[in-house]
């Protein structure tokens, strides 16, 4: 398995997503959804691999007002989204505030997972 290897999945097609991860079963773990797939499937796309067993980088390089980029990095990392990018002509308290809001999430995420045994 490749671990230093993330496939774009950058297509309008589930079927044909569905089965190049079906292809490419057991020599990547990792994949790219970036605007064209995320726009015609949503979450759909997001839990197909994530429910697979695969990491998922959601490339929306996400620009905005600081308070909206946060919410949108919420929601990815709510999805189970490992990586995501951010446009960094955003400025620095839209990363900022980007980061928070992902770590949080995450930090939730973990304190539930570990939670779960007691």
């Amino acid at each position: 398995m490749n671990k230093h290897l993330i496939v774009s999945l950058d297509l309008n097609d589930l079927k044909k997503i569905k089965e190049i991860v079906s292809q490419l079963k057991g020599l990547v773990n990792f994949y790219k959804i970036g605007a064209i797939p995320f726009t015609y499937f949503g979450p759909e796309v997001i839990d197909f691999l994530k429910n697979e067993g695969y990491k998922v980088m959601l490339d929306l390089k996400y620009h905005d007002i600081p308070n909206t980029v946060a919410r949108a990095c919420e929601g990815a990392m709510e999805m189970g989204v490992d990586f995501l990018t951010l446009h960094t002509s955003g400025g620095f308290s839209m990363l900022e505030q980007a980061v928070k809001a992902s770590l949080m999430i995450s930090n939730i995420k973990n304190v539930k997972s570990q939670n779960c045994w007691e």
